[in-house]
């Protein structure tokens, strides 16, 4: 029983946690700051990353090495971003977070 408190603790914490970082990509997604470092950043990091790719992909030689080092950039730039895909992310942690806890109770 005691093991079970703990763990329903850990869940409820991780739950608090992920209501605020769910809040806070709301905020943020709203705001002006956002949307310049999307554009002037984040969109060009992108299209960068996958020109890139192609462009390795296409060599006579391609370095897998660097093709799956890029890849692994490519996947992070998409995910971060992307707020909205982001907080969809989440989203999905919290509602499998309440199922958890929840569906014991």
């Amino acid at each position: 029983m005691n093991n079970q408190i703990t763990t329903n603790e850990l869940l409820r914490e991780t739950e608090a946690k992920t209501i605020r970082i769910v809040e806070s990509l709301q905020g943020i997604q709203k705001t002006k700051e956002w949307r310049t470092l999307k554009e002037e950043i984040f969109d060009g990091f992108v299209s960068s990353l996958e020109r890139e790719i192609k462009s390795e992909a296409r060599s006579e030689n391609p370095n897998s090495q660097k093709l799956n080092r890029l890849s692994g950039k490519l996947e992070w730039a998409e995910r971060f971003s992307d707020l909205a895909k982001l907080e969809d992310y989440y989203k999905i942690q919290l509602k499998n977070l309440k199922i958890k806890l929840y569906e014991k109770e």
